[in-house]
């Protein structure tokens, strides 16, 4: 990328399409259950990280007004405000912001979170423990700085936020699973009703169709009794 007042940040270049599609093929093929986050300074790398893909979220990283870095020439790059209005016009997970810009305009964590999107935080700054706490207590939603396991020792009320998602995808997904066996379950219910009512109709039919047999002892009685006269008037 070109710095705003002369140079470069390096002397060649890559193909950013080919660049791109080397990380995400590792990635897709690799990461399996890993909670990755894909961030970039470069504007355009995270437009085409995003219309690549949409299993790893996307963070556009911002140097801000405040930081001591050399700003790059592309206008995307200067503000914090500018970054927000560019993710959320290239639809990205969200933004990574210096600390310092941060800490000295605390009312832009609302200004992220009213437009739906992620806020990290990086910096040399927040490897203060003081400036980290603050920073949580603001409601971010990560941080990037060193030495992260001496913050994590102590009690944290902050849930991992992509532990916390795929937490409620499983919720969602054995939901649905128990509503659909809930559902089949009264279909067969409703099977075997219909089974047995229809058992029944054709008993009922098969017994009115076959009446049952009539008694001949009567005719038997008659004939018997015409054989006996006619043997009687005989011996007569």
């Amino acid at each position: 990328m070109q710095y705003r007042h002369g140079g470069s940040e390096q002397n060649y270049f890559f193909e950013r399409n080919e660049y791109i599609d080397c990380i995400l093929r590792c990635l897709i093929t690799y990461a399996n259950k890993r909670v990755i986050v894909l961030s970039t300074f470069d504007p355009d790398c995270a437009s085409i990280l995003r219309r690549k893909q949409t299993l790893f979220p996307v963070l556009f990283l911002t140097q801000g007004e405040k930081s001591d870095s050399p700003q790059f020439l592309d206008v995307r790059t200067w503000s914090i405000n500018i970054g927000l209005c560019f993710i959320v016009a290239e639809h990205l997970s969200g933004l990574a912001a210096p600390a310092i810009d941060i800490i000295a305009d605390k009312d832009f964590v609302k200004h992220v979170k009213d437009n739906g999107k992620l806020l990290f935080i990086w910096g040399d700054e927040a490897n203060d423990k003081d400036v980290s706490k603050c920073l949580i207590d603001l409601k971010v939603d990560g941080l990037i700085f060193d030495h992260a396991a001496e913050l994590r020792d102590e009690q944290s009320t902050t849930e991992n936020l992509f532990i916390a998602e795929e937490r409620e995808e499983l919720e969602v997904l054995n939901s649905f699973r128990e509503r659909q066996l809930e559902i089949r379950h009264r279909q067969l219910l409703q099977e075997l009703e219909s089974l047995q009512t229809a058992r029944e109709t054709s008993n009922s039919s098969t017994a009115a169709t076959n009446p049952p047999a009539r008694s001949f002892g009567n005719i038997y009685s008659i004939s018997e009794q015409c054989a006996i006269d006619s043997n009687f008037k005989d011996f007569m």
